[in-house]
């Protein structure tokens, strides 16, 4: 291992979907190990990378098939340990048994590898992470959650789209009376993503999808983002700043597609009610079901995908 104070742990599984994911949520406060989760299958929400394996101390995959597909697809590097836990794909995002499934073989391989027992880190309580419903005494968290993640505008974003708070409590307030319902992820009692969902005439409009700075690259905003599609039943729209390729890579991940520039001018105002200078400097991803409407004529849209 390396004189990195905290091992680096990479969860591998075939889609980065539910299972290493789930793994890396487990983990993302623990503070004895350093943790990130990524897929073999080129559909992954996030694909293995050789930086991933480079910067793994332990990989811990999912099945035997996954560390096969390790080695072929880093056959020229010098590969990190790579242990099975023996997991099969039977299990939806943070169910318990999967949880309990995650924790029993990482727990012995850190012990084995690195000689971290159960007792190093301290007690947690509560939920080891969830998604919820947020509620108005979350209200304040919210706000500090926004804020906080949004520092990563600065400097990105055209300067007279930047400002300070980036989101003001009267804003966020307004958010809320029109329509928008967030949800949050919780772990060990502390919300540290939050996500929302808004009902808009005939579609759904994901909106202020944030996660705390210090627990980002930890699969939570994914987690958020495959929970809310999953209660959605229409066709979904999100907007973004078109400098935060970051931002606009993430939900490409997950089955989103940029609308034209000509749709999108059209979606801004129609949707969202954004001024002019924020329709020049965003852009507009739709999901499949989107796409899939679009082609049968409803809604018009010119028929163009980035």
């Amino acid at each position: 291992m390396s004189t990195r104070s905290k091992p680096h742990i990479l969860f591998v599984c075939g889609r980065n979907q539910w299972r290493s994911p789930t793994a890396a949520a487990i983990y993302a406060n623990d503070q004895r190990i350093e943790v990130r989760s990524a897929g073999v299958s080129p559909l992954s929400a996030h694909r293995v990378s050789q930086k991933d394996m480079e910067w793994a101390n332990l990989v811990l995959v999912m099945e035997r098939k996954h560390e096969d597909r390790l080695v072929e697809m880093f056959r020229d590097m010098t590969r990190p340990p790579i242990a099975s836990l023996e997991i099969a794909d039977d299990f939806g995002l943070m169910d318990q048994e999967l949880v309990d499934l995650i924790r029993e073989g990482t727990e012995s391989h850190l012990a084995a590898m690195f000689g971290i027992g159960h007792e190093t880190p301290p007690k947690q309580t509560g939920n080891i992470g969830a998604v919820r419903p947020c509620n108005d005494s979350d209200f304040n968290t919210i706000h500090l959650i926004v804020n906080d993640a949004t520092q990563a505008y600065k400097g990105v974003i055209p300067a007279d789209c930047w400002h300070v708070p980036y989101m003001p409590e009267e804003e966020l307030r307004a958010s809320i009376a029109s329509g928008i319902e967030f949800w949050g992820f919780e772990t060990n009692g502390a919300l540290v993503g939050v996500m929302g969902i808004q009902p808009v005439q005939n579609i759904t409009l994901i909106r202020h999808a944030y996660v705390r700075t210090s627990h980002r690259r930890h699969g939570i905003g994914g987690l958020l983002l495959k929970f809310l599609l999953g209660r959605i039943n229409t066709p979904t729209l999100i907007g973004t700043w078109a400098a935060a390729d970051w931002a606009i890579r993430f939900y490409q991940k997950y089955g989103f597609k940029m609308v034209s520039p000509t749709e999108k001018n059209r979606l801004l105002p129609l949707y969202w009610g954004v001024p002019v200078r924020q329709i020049e400097t965003s852009v507009v991803l739709g999901d499949e079901r989107w796409f899939a409407s679009c082609n049968k004529g409803v809604p018009p849209v010119q028929q163009w995908q980035h």
